[in-house]
């Protein structure tokens, strides 16, 4: 089994205690070559994201970065 990166950043944080409600995350993937690459949530991590209280996901992509808000 596998934990996706941002899973395992915000298990990290709530084991230190941090409030996470609010929050927001972001999320880079980066090819050996240096180029960006797409680094959107998968559906199990947005869910798990959303139910956490995180409200913003900044993810990368091949052209440069996007943004969600989760209400």
């Amino acid at each position: 089994n596998t934990i996706h990166a941002e899973i395992g950043a915000i298990l990290r944080a709530l084991s230190r205690g941090v409030d996470i409600n609010g929050a927001s995350v972001y999320v880079y993937r980066e090819f050996v070559s240096g180029k960006s690459a797409m680094a959107k949530p998968c559906k199990f991590c947005e869910d798990k994201l959303r139910r956490l209280g995180v409200k913003d996901v900044y993810y990368s992509t091949s052209e440069g970065f996007e943004h969600e808000v989760y209400d």
